[in-house]
């Protein structure tokens, strides 16, 4: 039995979507990465992803000086209409990145 067996198909395919956005930007170069501008732009780039979730998420766009998109990190899962997250979880995958580079 593998281990990704246990887990749920739609928290498979989601994991994977989030995977995929990941890569996507990373591999980006500095000069392609998605700019954000205003709250449209991160509905745009996030609409597609989130827009069917059956639970809210609540994610972290990691951007650099530019506004350009280094990453998109999801912070927390919460139930179906609520998702309770402390100030900290907000920074740390931020500071992770940073401390990365």
């Amino acid at each position: 039995m593998d281990s990704t067996s246990s887990a749920p198909n739609g928290e498979m395919g989601e994991a994977k979507a989030a995977l995929e956005l990941g890569k996507r930007i990373l591999s980006l170069q500095s000069e392609e990465r998605t700019t954000l501008t205003s709250p449209e732009d991160v509905a745009n780039l996030l609409l597609t992803e989130m827009g069917f979730l059956e639970q809210e998420e609540f994610r972290v766009a990691i951007l650099n000086t530019k506004n350009q998109v280094l990453a998109v990190s999801k912070v927390y899962r919460g139930t179906v209409n609520t998702s309770v997250v402390r100030v900290s979880e907000v920074f740390r995958e931020a500071v992770r990145q940073n401390m990365l580079r």
